[in-house]
């Protein structure tokens, strides 16, 4: 059946990840050092990429090698951050 979700803690909950609300500032404070962890150039090119785009034009509009540039992309499609389309255009995920 259906069932009324008002926020994040509800499907939790739901799913049986946790039974009681102690646990979710946990989970929230891993989100919070993971967002922390983010290095400025990682965090500008995310800004960027509010609308997809080509490397040429990211590298554009950013002070940064095409090297680093490359590197910074890599790593954050590995961490799921970023992708590539078929028309091979940059987007946050």
């Amino acid at each position: 059946g259906a069932k009324l979700v008002t926020s994040a803690h509800d499907i939790v909950i739901e799913f049986g990840f946790c039974s009681t609300n102690n646990q979710i500032p946990d989970m929230q404070m891993n989100l919070y050092k993971s967002i922390e962890s983010i290095d400025s150039k990682d965090t500008t090119i995310l800004e960027k990429l509010l609308q997809p785009r080509s490397t040429d034009d990211l590298l554009s509009h950013l002070d940064i090698s095409l090297e680093d540039l490359l590197q910074k992309l890599f790593d954050l499609s590995l961490e799921g951050k970023v992708s590539q389309d078929m028309m091979g255009l940059w987007k946050r995920i």
